[in-house]
């Protein structure tokens, strides 16, 4: 995963698997999570690829990021 900041808005990259959703979540504290995020939800790659996700939301407070990886089964 690596992680970018583009004027106030951040940027997460990370390798996708085959097989896999993917979601991703923030924080402001590390104890609550959200997934309410505009474009952050990702359905299962055909082949392995890398994924992008922009944060436009976040107005320069700290923010935490995860990426949450679930079966497209």
């Amino acid at each position: 995963m690596a992680r970018s900041a583009i004027g106030m808005r951040r940027q997460i990259a990370w390798q996708a698997a085959p097989g896999y959703n993917y979601a991703v979540e923030y924080s402001d504290n590390l104890v609550s999570w959200q997934g309410d995020l505009s474009g952050s939800s990702f359905s299962a790659p055909q082949q392995s690829q890398t994924f992008l996700f922009t944060d436009a939301s976040s107005q320069g407070e700290s923010r935490f990021y995860r990426i949450i990886q679930t079966s497209a089964e």
